[in-house]
């Protein structure tokens, strides 16, 4: 069985990795935040949630 991932890139390599620049890291946060709700996770379930509390009014 061959590997059929992107780019030939080998198991465990992902789409993402291959074809996305890497990104800067963002600042430390300076002082208290405050906010109604906080997302821990850019994946699948992370991007659902945050569009449906979208879709529910929330905003913060």
């Amino acid at each position: 069985m061959t590997n059929r991932s992107p780019a030939g890139l080998g198991i465990g390599a992902t789409w993402y990795a291959a074809y996305c620049p890497p990104r800067q890291p963002l600042p430390a946060l300076d002082g208290p935040c405050q906010t109604e709700v906080c997302i821990v996770g850019g994946g699948l379930a992370g991007l659902v949630l945050a569009k449906e509390l979208v879709n529910h009014g929330v905003d913060d």
